[in-house]
């Protein structure tokens, strides 16, 4: 196997028995804490979401964004970082933490709902002023939505409390998000 193939190996087996066990409540017990397979793969697509989005938001420093922009980019840092945090933290209570986090090119990341290219990334990189906030808010608007989309799914289909209590929140959090976004968009 390539080392890409090795690293993205978790991913699979957890795509895979997400598939398998969807719909007939079997539990995956490698830890005291109560999981299934949704939750393990809502961890495993939670996480690198997350972390570009903490990426995204540092972009915004140095290219001439809006006093709002830069508040909106501190709130989602300040937001994302703990959830970071607890995802790691649930993945490795689970057993089922990688020890590394496949590379953010990676085929199958750049099939997560809202995930952003690298194209898109340098491109936003590029932007300077109004043209930044513009592309920044938009980005991350359909960033959010597919954040949305994957807790939703946790929602669902997950059993582990604290990743369903993280999963409604993103929900929760992100859709405000998403509209305080729209109304900056629409005043820009």
């Amino acid at each position: 196997m390539t080392d890409r193939r090795i690293r993205w190996f978790p991913l699979a087996v957890a795509a895979a028995l997400l598939a398998a066990l969807s719909g007939c409540g079997v539990l995956v017990k490698q830890s005291p804490s109560e999981h299934n397979a949704a939750d393990v793969v809502f961890g495993y697509r939670m996480l690198p979401h997350h972390e570009q989005a903490v990426r995204v938001a540092s972009l915004v420093a140095g290219h001439g964004a809006s006093a709002a922009v830069g508040q909106l980019a501190e709130k989602i840092t300040s937001e994302r970082r703990p959830q970071i945090d607890q995802l790691s933290a649930m993945l490795r209570g689970w057993g089922t933490q990688p020890a590394q986090m496949p590379d953010q090119n990676a085929p199958a990341l750049a099939r997560l709902p809202g995930m952003l290219s690298e194209a898109q990334l340098a491109d936003l990189g590029r932007a300077r002023g109004p043209a930044f906030d513009h592309q920044f808010l938009t980005m991350m608007i359909a960033h959010d939505r597919g954040a949305v989309d994957m807790a939703g799914e946790e929602v669902q289909q997950g059993l582990n409390g604290q990743a369903l209590n993280l999963a409604r929140a993103i929900v929760t959090n992100q859709r405000a998000e998403i509209e305080r976004m729209r109304g900056m968009l629409a005043g820009s």
